[in-house]
């Protein structure tokens, strides 16, 4: 048991796009870093070995979507398949930023980011990037990793649990010695 099993936050999609591919994860932490209201600078602590980490690294923008509570099927579909594989977007309405980037509607809200500076911690990437357009949409209530457990079958919560014991695998041999 880790003391981060009591932590309960938000679910974030992260979408990019690059020489004419889109791609989108889940995150795997993002958060604001600074006070400052006029220049939001968030951190995003990302798995490099996504597609769509490809993709942002690649145009340096991404966008972050703050998923609502009814959009829980929306975790599967990006958090357990490979955009090298499947278009995630096929079967989406979406609209896209003056940067090409896909946004998908019926979220909390959403930020386009560029990206400041990385970090290389081995097994993840830490992302700094300023915001340079947001949009909130009222009337929703975000999506917490707690919400899944009511919102998702119990096959698919097995499966995300498989998917991230297998990454943690996979991780260890990344994880750099300093």
């Amino acid at each position: 048991m880790s003391l981060f099993n009591y932590s309960n936050h938000e679910i974030f999609l992260i979408t990019a796009h690059h020489d004419g591919h889109d791609g989108g994860f889940i995150a795997t932490w993002f958060f604001p870093v600074t006070l400052i209201a006029s220049c939001p600078r968030v951190l995003g602590v990302f798995s490099p070995h996504n597609f769509t980490f490809d993709l942002l690294w690649k145009s340096k923008r991404f966008v972050a979507h703050l998923l609502s509570l009814e959009q829980a099927e929306l975790v599967p579909l990006f958090g357990l398949q490979s955009g090298r594989n499947i278009n995630k977007f096929e079967k989406l309405k979406i609209t896209r930023t003056k940067n090409n980037i896909p946004l998908l509607p019926k979220t909390c809200g959403w930020m386009e980011c560029r990206i400041v500076d990385q970090l290389d911690s081995g097994d993840r990437s830490v992302i700094l990037a300023d915001a340079t357009d947001q949009h909130q949409e009222e009337g929703h209530s975000p999506l917490r990793k707690s919400d899944l457990a009511q919102k998702l079958s119990q096959d698919v919560l097995e499966a995300l649990h498989q998917k991230r014991i297998n990454d943690g695998l996979r991780d260890t041999t990344c994880i750099k010695k300093y």
